[in-house]
């Protein structure tokens, strides 16, 4: 059976038995003295696992923490000094963080927590079962290294011609191979960086390091109070709450009700759209358009359904604020198909006439174009709701024709993206409460495919419209992102009114709005004035809804992450702003917001007075093996553990290149408020039952994986003791005893 549950559960399964033998070696100590100045009552509280941390592994934290004094204080509370400082400091001021529309009054702890923003990570208590894991996914890489170091990867027999496969789109399907462990160098290290991990965890969980947390008990009180109300809903928001829970269905229902757009559905479509990819990818598999790895890729064996949500325009209205529909698609039956759509179309959109990639793109080609002539007017377009009012006929002929200019793609291959695409956009489901819903015009925001086949949409538009019109010979730029424009008109107000009122009726359902001006405009985050001579400046622009929601400095993250977050936006400012008295004005404001989220002086005024150059480099940098681990406090320790060895490797391989330099350290964060205060799902409207898990159901039995040792029989069939293999439909639960039946 063993083999059985290696194909149902992976790599992932297959490591957790490497994790329980290592952590039979650790030092285990009885729980009644574990924590010697707890009474039962506490331990018993404290073992089950704090909210912030993750409930699969062990967790633990550290007895108690000291001031600056020394004394002692309770977990999870917060001395006096610089911390509670600054969350006064963030508190203050005219402009607050939080939007509250709902007519829940929220208590001043609930709002100083939701004031250090939704990208706040309180410190979670240190996982050891989760380090376990990112340790092994590492001493898998460097065996991987070290077993294919002999393996000529250019042998490999080409593609066919007019062929695309998994290798060249830069797509993967996840591998579950473990190589063999019979290089001893690579098994010398690995033993040494376990004995010093092993050393870690044993202080740790004698409480011999300090472990400052950044959230008090209120606050935690607070955030469990905010999580179990289910009558509030807490969105970022857009381009900018908490809000009822009434408005937010109703806001919504408003938007589902158009059926132009939507349409109800009485099942789950996921059978009918699984049979139909497999017949296209059967078909392009058998003349010979794409190889059966991407064919793998393409198909999602466990799909999840996406739901419905709305982020709340606060900058349109502040009370009742219109909301962006959004289309939660990771992980579903589509995506995989939105993924490689996306990487076909994507590099023929960059070569588009009117395509910007950023900010950046745009103040180049401002600063091309300076100076215009005086008269000219500056004017900015917006799209109202392009992602939703594309008709499908019209954006899949766009794409046709956006692929018929690529000459590097057969018949075949341009026929295969645009049957993908087709599937795409008319089996664009979601579920929303208890109900099914499909989108039968435009795309849905949230899935990868949207933004290249909006931008092919506009592009044919704007060869079709705004090109070929008399009064085009007027416009002096034209730089499209996705649904904003922005164009310097060289005619008068009436000729702009006439070309404007052109192509808002051109194509039913497409509108426009326009704003002009003739010194001043606001595009993006950029602000571009036009004085008496015709020179262009920009100046950075924030929107009157925006808020100072740059991450909080007491946040769980790395600190060189914290420290490189006011390089980055003084960097940003220094590009946009062209006029040194203004950029010397932002620079301070700038500071000014970051002292307001808790930076200290150090951090904030380094970089202030640097000059900014094109830092950008193509050297190819060394090639190192990367660490990728869940940051916490004490990461630094095990990054030490990590490299302490690393000259072992470097001396047996030289040939490697990659283990010539020390492992590269990525950190991802760990849990956030958005995490536990955000949901895309909002649970049934209705008392009627429906499936709780959104991913779809697999028969079979398979472990919960919480114990270490298990007797739950896994995979999607057994030996029944007395007759031949038979499948698990019916069975709820299988465990089998040490004589080998089963019940």
């Amino acid at each position: 059976m063993s083999h059985v549950w290696e194909a149902e559960r992976g790599y992932e399964a297959m490591m957790r038995d490497q994790v329980y033998k290592w952590q039979e070696q650790l030092p285990q100590r009885p729980r009644s003295t574990r924590y010697p100045h707890y009474s039962s009552e506490e331990q018993a509280s404290s073992s089950s696992g704090s909210e912030f941390g993750s409930h699969r592994g062990r967790s633990f934290q550290g007895p108690h923490n000291r001031n600056r004094r020394g004394n002692r204080t309770n977990p999870g509370t917060t001395t006096r000094g610089a911390t509670n400082r600054i969350q006064t400091r963030s508190q203050v001021g005219t402009n607050p963080l939080v939007y509250n529309i709902s007519s829940k009054t929220l208590t001043h702890t609930e709002m100083s927590l939701l004031q250090k923003g939704l990208s706040f990570c309180p410190t979670p208590n240190f996982d050891t079962f989760k380090l376990e894991q990112e340790l092994n996914r590492f001493f898998r890489t460097l065996r991987l290294k070290v077993h294919f170091q002999n393996i000529n990867t250019n042998t490999e027999r080409p593609a066919p011609l007019g062929m695309f496969t998994l290798k060249e789109t830069g797509l993967r399907n996840p591998s579950s191979y473990n190589p063999p462990r019979h290089h001893h160098p690579i098994e010398t290290y690995i033993t040494l960086v376990q004995r010093d991990i092993t050393s870690v965890i044993t202080n740790i969980r004698k409480g011999q390091y300090r472990l400052q947390h950044n959230f008090s008990h209120q606050e935690r009180l607070a955030l469990n109070s905010l999580t179990k109300d289910k009558e509030l809903i807490i969105k970022p928001a857009d381009k900018g709450g908490a809000m009822d829970r009434s408005y937010y269905i109703t806001e919504i229902h408003s938007q589902l009700n158009d059926n132009n757009t939507y349409i109800p559905i009485d099942r789950d479509p996921t059978p009918n759209i699984r049979q139909d990819i497999h017949n296209i990818l059967d078909k392009y598999v058998q003349n010979n358009t794409i190889d059966s790895q991407l064919q793998e890729f393409l198909i999602n064996h466990h799909p999840v359904t996406p739901v419905f949500y709305t982020l709340p325009k606060i900058y349109k209205n502040l009370q009742t604020p219109p909301g962006r529909p959004i289309v939660a698609s990771t992980d579903s039956i589509l995506s995989p198909l939105a993924k490689f759509v996306e990487k076909i179309l994507t590099p023929i959109i960059r070569c588009t006439r009117s395509f910007l990639l950023d900010t950046s793109d745009f103040l180049t080609h401002i600063k091309n174009s300076s100076p215009v002539s005086p008269e000219s007017i500056l004017v900015t377009l917006d799209v109202c709701s392009l992602y939703t009012c594309i008709p499908h006929t019209e954006g899949l002929q766009a794409t046709r024709n956006l692929l018929n200019n690529e000459t590097n793609l057969t018949h075949n291959q341009k026929e295969f993206c645009l049957e993908l695409l087709h599937i795409i956009l008319t089996k664009n489901y979601f579920l929303f409460g208890d109900q099914y819903y499909m989108q039968i015009a435009g795309t849905a925001i949230g899935s990868n495919v949207a933004p290249p086949y909006a931008n092919a949409f506009m592009a044919q538009f704007e060869n079709d419209v705004v090109y070929t019109h008399p009064l085009s010979c007027n416009i002096r730029i034209w730089k499209r992102f996705i649904d904003d424009i922005f164009c310097i008109w060289t005619g008068t107000d009436d000729t702009l009114k006439q070309f404007f009122n052109d192509i808002n009726t051109h194509t039913p359902g497409l509108k426009f709005t326009i704003h002009s001006d003739t010194t001043t405009i606001n595009f993006l985050d950029t602000q571009v004035t036009k004085d008496t001579t015709g020179h262009i400046s920009t100046d950075l622009y924030v929107k009157p809804t925006d808020r100072n929601s740059l991450l909080h400095y007491t946040s769980c993250h790395p600190r060189s992450v914290k420290n490189s977050l006011p390089k980055s936006q003084y960097c940003r400012v220094q590009r946009i702003v062209s006029d040194d008295n203004t950029r010397q004005s932002r620079l301070r404001e700038m500071a000014d917001k970051f002292a307001n989220r808790g930076y200290p002086p150090s951090t904030t005024g380094t970089y202030r007075t640097m000059t900014i150059h094109n830092t950008r480099t193509t050297e190819p940098k060394p090639l190192r093996v990367a660490f990728v681990n869940t940051y916490h406090p004490f990461s630094p320790r095990i990054q030490k553990n990590i490299t302490a060895h690393w000259d072992l490797l470097a001396k047996a391989y030289p040939d490697i290149t990659e283990f010539q330099q020390p492992p590269l350290m990525c950190h991802k964060r760990p849990p956030n408020l958005r995490d536990r205060l955000v949901k895309a799902d909002i649970g049934l409207l209705t008392k009627t039952s429906r499936q709780t898990l959104l991913a779809s159901k697999r028969k079979g039995t398979f472990p919960c994986l919480h114990c270490h040792q298990c007797s739950v029989t896994k995979g999607p069939s057994a030996t029944h003791p007395y007759r031949q293999k038979v499948p698990y439909e019916g069975i709820l639960h299988m465990r089998q005893l040490l004589c080998g039946i089963s019940y």
